[in-house]
């Protein structure tokens, strides 16, 4: 009976360990594959945070260009605004010059007609002077002939008397 009791209790031990080691390869098998998984979850996570980090510098770069593009474009449309307010400014400067040469032009347009109508005027002046003179000296010749008829007449009178 001892021996038999022996024999029990050695199977039952062996038997316990046996289910203990078992138990404990479970556990470790368990706990493994559990490393393994979070192992895996980290390595997502980092991927994912590299994609993302990646993503953002992407729409960053994109971004940037566009503004560059934009700046480029705000540019080059300044300066042609600004070229064409250059252009007007030409256009007036050209305009107000030509204005200032009309406006000389007929400055001395008008001068030159004042002074024809000053020349006309004085000729005019002369030409009614000469013709009053001549109109003097032709009345004189009349009166100096009618006088010197009548005396011609009177001495011949006298005569005949």
């Amino acid at each position: 009976e001892e021996e038999e009791d022996q024999q029990e209790e050695e199977h039952k031990g062996a038997q316990e360990e046996e289910e203990d080691q078992e138990h404990k390869g479970a556990q470790e098998h368990k706990e493994e594959e559990e490393d393994q998984q979070d192992q895996q979850d980290q390595q997502e996570k980092e991927h994912k945070g590299a994609q993302e980090e990646e993503e953002d510098q992407e729409e960053e770069e994109h971004k940037e260009e566009e503004e560059d593009q934009q700046d480029q474009q705000d540019q080059e449309h300044k300066g042609a605004q600004e070229e064409e307010e250059d252009q007007q400014d030409q256009q007036d400067q050209q305009e107000k010059e030509h204005k200032g040469a009309q406006e000389e032009e007929e400055d001395q347009q008008d001068q030159q007609d004042q002074q024809e109508k000053e020349h006309k005027g004085a000729q005019e002046e002369e030409e009614d002077q000469e013709e009053e003179e001549h109109k003097e000296e032709e009345e004189d010749q009349q009166e100096e002939e009618h006088k010197g008829a009548q005396e011609e007449e009177e001495d011949q009178e006298e005569k005949e008397h």
